[in-house]
């Protein structure tokens, strides 16, 4: 008899699955679960979050916005495209008005533009889409970190390898 592996995620929104369409229901949450959330840059714009002097200040943005929403990261992973954070929050405003702050000033630090200026159209967006989350199984923490690298390695083939960071969850807990 085959059994089947605990699922990694629960609930998943947003990312590929909703893309630019409105969302019609909540971002999923649970207080007291770890969250997975994904930010995804679009391929076209000719970045990396991997560039020695964006990703510290990345690394600012991120740890300055968690403080402000009373967002615990426990861990973060920088792709040259994507941004993988796993987090908890008591509330899900939190999380929303976390996900709402960072990736608006992230996408001004990418372009070095400043509030309120008018946005450049011949790079198009910067994100690829909605912010993706997901509630994380705690049980299986382990498994989905082996199996988002899985899944990296795999692509390594088709896409060639980009690389990636780890952040140790030190740099987000002092203040």
């Amino acid at each position: 008899m085959k059994t089947t592996a605990p699922a990694v995620f629960e609930s998943p929104f947003g990312g590929s699955l909703l893309g630019k369409a409105h969302a019609r229901s909540k971002r999923p949450f649970r207080k007291g679960r770890g969250l997975h959330i994904t930010l995804s840059a679009n391929p076209r714009r000719g970045l990396s979050f991997l560039e020695p002097k964006l990703r510290r200040r990345l690394m600012v943005i991120l740890r300055r916005q968690a403080r402000l929403h009373e967002l615990k990261i426990q861990g973060a992973r920088l792709g040259s495209l994507e941004i993988h954070l796993e987090a908890r929050a008591t509330k899900r405003e939190r999380v929303s008005g976390f996900l709402r702050a960072s990736s608006g000033l992230i996408g001004r630090a990418v372009s070095g533009r400043e509030k309120g200026a008018r946005p450049l159209k011949s790079k198009g967006t910067l994100w690829k889409c909605r912010p993706l989350t997901a509630i994380l199984n705690l049980r299986s923490r382990w498994e989905a970190s082996a199996r988002l690298l899985e899944r990296q390695l795999q692509n390594q083939g088709a896409l060639g390898f980009s690389g990636s960071v780890a952040v140790p969850a030190a740099f987000f807990s002092s203040a």
